[in-house]
């Protein structure tokens, strides 16, 4: 498993990984990321600084990601959410069989 940050170039990857999300899954997620241009607004937001993903890779795939997403008002610039979404094929893996 590689975490790292995700940046423009993973958009296919990404939308990859979405399009194999169980469709409840898709209902909590804060945009569809299964169409190319929710992926484009996310990695605009990612690259104006915005929000960060760091993306879980295994054997060349997208197994997951974590998102902070902070708030923009200065007066709540320390309050943060915290999204992770991880593929079904991911879910109860222990660490030590990763």
């Amino acid at each position: 498993m590689t975490l790292r940050p995700m940046g423009a170039a993973d958009r296919e990857a990404v939308l990859a990984f979405a399009r194999k999300l169980p469709e409840h899954d898709l209902l909590f997620l804060r945009r569809d990321i299964t169409q190319p241009e929710a992926v484009d607004d996310w990695v605009d937001e990612i690259e104006r600084g915005e929000i960060l993903t760091i993306l879980a890779e295994a054997g060349g795939e997208v197994a997951g990601y974590a998102t902070i997403h902070r708030n923009s008002l200065r007066w709540t610039a320390h309050v943060a959410e915290l999204r992770v979404t991880v593929a079904e094929s991911w879910r109860g893996r222990a660490s030590a069989g990763c």
